[in-house]
């Protein structure tokens, strides 16, 4: 049910969980539980069995046939249907920064779908703590936490800037990139290593060779594995001889010759290729011109070529589905990857495995789950049918347990997930008087720079200038880029990552202290949209006050309110390829 850190001791862990279960659940389920008369697909290769099996404290403790239980535990008669480990989908994207207003429904999707544990590609480390400390108010797979590095200019750098993905160029950046992500706890490293656009668009920036390596060493040190995102041949030899424990994306532009299928063996990688992301779908194809359906269907024919390629030649294949991406449903992708990895030419078993087995090799937590095995975590699905006849039997999912505890049977839940945003705080007065060394809030929050997302992109710079004798203040400054609508802003959230909402209801509005020229905008983000207002900069300091009540809605319907703001925005736009600064003081509500 609850999401913990991998360096955590699980038996201890799960006695708590269990007292904190029983008091979510009114005691509705029991801690110990017995399962009988299963057919046991346990994800090791062997063959399924016909077994028993009893559960203690979150942990399988016995597997057999000829042992008896006490009347105190619970028992599930598994009469014709299979019991399996829970699935794991090493490549998931949940809520963008500054909207995790749907978390519970994503969550309550995975389980349903009997997907047990996932990694989050998309949450900035600001933001890790207080998303765990909310999964912990409802049912959920396990969420581990990918630190994300990139390029200057890279694929998965164009937007949310460096408080969200870390851009390295150089050995030294990497080195520094790892020491300061693993401060937040984080679980995955994922690199966005290849800057191939799938012959869409301009091609961004990759990662070079040296840079990666190093990075992976980094990595390594702190027993973080690292996922690439790789999608040409030519990177995936890079990658492999970096060491990378873990490809996800399909290879698309070519086919894998026989020096990258050794350069994987040697170096132990995992594929994991998101043809679930990739699937030609006719929603994705509305539009697409002959040439660009043939350029399609060409990519795809390379993906699954290679997929086979990696699967004769012994690699070992993960699931991970890119989920959360254009028409790749939460949930219902992870089970449509296992599909589509058998249409590939995997056997049901071999993507069975992929989905328990290797996705746990994958994240470094084998020893821990993805197999029925004793001593590992009781993370289970009953299934009815036989998956590894018939790989769409994987979709008749009866019962789900989590950590022991039966959270979800017959496609519906057993409790009742949260609201859809976490309970919200009380905001403070002073939001940020930017006197702090360390570049953070009054708040203690990284403010961040923002701008227009794209390969070409405004160039801004925010920094800590001393104002007065004993005062300082924040400049930004920014080159705009030579698009329709460049802008260039900072962001201060009013809590860790702009994931728990403040309730500022006992104030009017905010007040700060502006100097500059032309005109800026300022926006309040909250869990029910946007709403800006504009301010004109002066020669000489200023200070704005701006009531709540003149700021307007921004592309959404719904009535202003206070009592769930994430995060407050200064900026502006200006014409492409102009200058832009603005100084700030003195954030505060009123």
């Amino acid at each position: 049910m609850y999401s913990y850190k991998k360096n955590v001791n699980f038996r201890l862990l799960s006695v708590a969980v269990g007292l904190l279960f029983s008091v979510v659940t009114n005691g509705a389920e029991a801690q110990n539980v017995f399962i009988r008369n299963a057919m046991i697909f346990d994800g090791t290769g062997a063959e399924p069995y016909s077994a028993n099996v009893l559960i203690k404290q979150g942990r399988i403790v016995k597997i057999g046939t000829k042992f008896k239980v006490t009347s105190a535990v619970e028992q599930i008669d598994a009469k014709g249907m299979a019991l399996l480990p829970g699935l794991i989908d090493i490549h998931t994207h949940w809520t963008p920064e500054g909207e995790p207003e749907a978390f519970p429904e994503i969550a309550k999707s995975y389980v349903l779908h009997g997907i047990t544990t996932v990694n989050d590609f998309h949450a900035s480390p600001e933001s890790y703590q207080a998303k765990q400390e909310w999964l912990q108010t409802m049912t959920t797979p396990h969420v581990n936490y990918a630190a994300r590095v990139s390029t200057p200019g890279g694929h998965g750098a164009v937007w949310g800037g460096q408080n969200m993905t870390r851009w390295i160029s150089t050995p030294a950046d990497a080195s520094r990139a790892i020491e300061q992500l693993i401060l937040y706890k984080p679980d995955v490293i994922k690199i966005f290593a290849d800057g191939w656009r799938y012959g869409n668009s301009a091609e961004n920036t990759s990662m070079n060779e040296d840079a990666m390596t190093e990075l992976v060493i980094a990595s390594h040190k702190h027993q973080l594995p690292v996922m690439a995102h790789i999608v040409t041949v030519s990177r995936a030899k890079i990658a492999a001889r970096a060491g990378v424990d873990v490809i996800v994306h399909a290879l698309q532009d070519g086919i894998a010759d026989k020096e990258l299928v050794e350069l994987m063996k040697k170096n132990n990688v995992i594929y994991s290729p998101s043809l679930a992301v990739y699937e030609p779908k006719p929603e994705k194809l509305v539009g697409h011109t002959p040439e660009k359906l043939a350029w399609v269907q060409r990519r795809q024919a390379f993906s699954l070529y290679n997929l086979r390629t990696f699967r004769d030649a012994g690699i070992r294949i993960a699931l991970g589905s890119d989920a959360g991406m254009e028409a790749t449903p939460h949930g219902y992708s992870s089970l449509r990857e296992l599909e589509l990895l058998v249409e590939a030419g995997l056997t049901p078993t071999e993507s069975l495995i992929a989905g328990t087995l290797r996705g746990a090799q994958a994240i470094k937590m084998a020893d821990d789950r993805g197999t029925i095995e004793i001593g590992k975590r009781a993370d289970l699905i009953l299934v009815e049918g036989k998956p590894w006849q018939n790989i769409q039997s994987i979709r008749n999912i009866n019962t789900v347990l989590i950590d022991g505890f039966v959270v979800a049977k017959d496609g519906v839940l057993l409790t009742k997930q949260p609201g859809s945003i976490p309970l919200a705080s009380i905001a403070e007065h002073i939001i940020d008087d930017f006197e702090s060394p360390n570049d953070r809030s009054n708040l203690d929050t990284q403010r961040f720079n923002n701008r227009d997302s794209g390969i070409g992109r405004t160039v801004s710079i925010s920094q800590r200038f001393q104002r007065a004798s004993n005062n300082n203040a924040l400049s930004l400054t920014a080159i705009m880029a030579t698009n329709k609508t460049p802008e260039a802003s900072v962001i201060i959230p009013f809590n860790r990552g702009a994931v728990v909402p403040v309730n500022a209801s006992s104030f009017k509005g905010i007040r700060f202290d502006l100097r500059g020229e032309g005109v800026y905008f300022v926006r309040v983000n909250t869990a029910l949209g946007t709403w800006a207002a504009s301010v004109k900069g002066k020669a000489k300091w200023q200070t704005v006050s701006l009531p709540f009540s003149k700021l307007l809605a921004q592309n959404q319907q719904t009535p202003w309110s206070s009592k769930e703001l994430l995060a407050i925005e200064f900026g502006g736009s200006r014409a492409a390829a102009t200058s832009f600064w603005m100084e700030l003081d003195n954030v505060k509500f009123y």
